[in-house]
């Protein structure tokens, strides 16, 4: 997990984040986060936070062998309810 990515209640390395603080150091984005047991610890925005996994709560969005966004975008066919299109458009996508 980056450091931007931390949110209040992930783990680092088994401690919790209660609080989190943005700041700079030697011209570098930081966060400060402090944890339940009363400890802080600096991070440094772009970089990976030790004792972390990635994230997990968010999505992956459409992937695969279409042409991108262009590939939701296609009109209804003749005689093709909302309904209808909006069940062929969720049935193309490819969740990764």
């Amino acid at each position: 997990m980056l450091a931007e990515q931390l949110r209040r209640g992930a783990l680092v390395s088994g401690r919790r984040v209660v609080g989190m603080m943005p700041g700079h150091v030697n011209h570098r984005r930081t966060v400060t986060v402090t944890f339940d047991d009363g400890t802080r610890a600096r991070y440094t925005i772009g970089r990976p936070v030790p004792g972390t996994g990635p994230r997990t709560d968010l999505p992956a969005g459409p992937v695969g062998a279409g042409r991108g966004a262009r590939s939701t975008g296609a009109g209804r066919f003749d005689s093709e309810s909302a309904g209808d299109r909006h069940s062929r458009l969720i049935d193309r996508l490819i969740y990764g």
